[in-house]
C-alpha cells in the first residue's frame, strides 16, 4: 500500500511513503497488544497498558479463572468471568466491581523486553500463594 504525503511548502515534491515504512520508523512506539497469558499452572502474565504483571490465575471471589476473564487495557482493569469482579491493575489488585472478596495478589512486575521467568521462579511465586492462603 502506498500513501501519498503532501506538503504545503512549493518546493517540496509529493512524497510515496509505504505502510511498512511508516511502521519501522524508529520514534513510532510498538503498539503493544493488550493480553493474558497463562504462565504456570497458578500464574497468569498481564500485558496491557506498558506493564507486565504475574498475577494469581484464580479470582479470590470464588476461583475463577482469570485467563477468560476481560482485559480493559485502557483502564486497566481485568474482570473474572465467572461473577465478573473487576480488579484494578494499577492499583495493587484491588477490587473496585463485583462481589465482595480480597484484591487479586499481583506477585511481581516485569521490566520490558523481559522473558517470562523460569519455571523455578515460578514455583517461587507460586510458593508466595501458598503463604498468603
Amino acid at each position: 500500500m502506498t500513501v501519498t504525503v503532501t506538503d504545503d511548502t512549493p518546493d517540496t515534491p509529493d512524497t510515496p511513503i509505504t505502510a511498512d515504512a511508516v511502521a519501522d520508523r524508529p520514534d513510532r512506539e510498538a503498539a503493544q497488544d493488550p493480553r493474558v497469558q497463562q504462565v504456570s499452572e497458578r500464574l497468569i502474565l498481564v500485558e496491557a497498558g506498558g506493564r507486565r504483571l504475574i498475577t494469581d490465575a484464580a479470582c479470590p471471589h470464588r476461583k475463577g479463572l482469570m485467563r477468560y476473564g476481560h482485559l480493559d487495557a485502557d483502564r486497566m482493569l481485568i474482570r473474572c468471568p465467572l461473577h465478573h469482579s473487576a480488579f484494578d491493575l494499577r492499583d495493587g489488585g484491588r477490587r473496585v466491581a463485583g462481589p465482595a472478596c480480597a484484591a487479586l495478589r499481583i506477585l511481581a512486575e516485569l521490566p520490558e523486553g523481559a522473558p517470562v521467568p523460569p519455571e523455578s521462579e515460578l514455583r517461587r511465586l507460586e510458593g508466595r500463594l501458598d503463604a498468603a492462603d
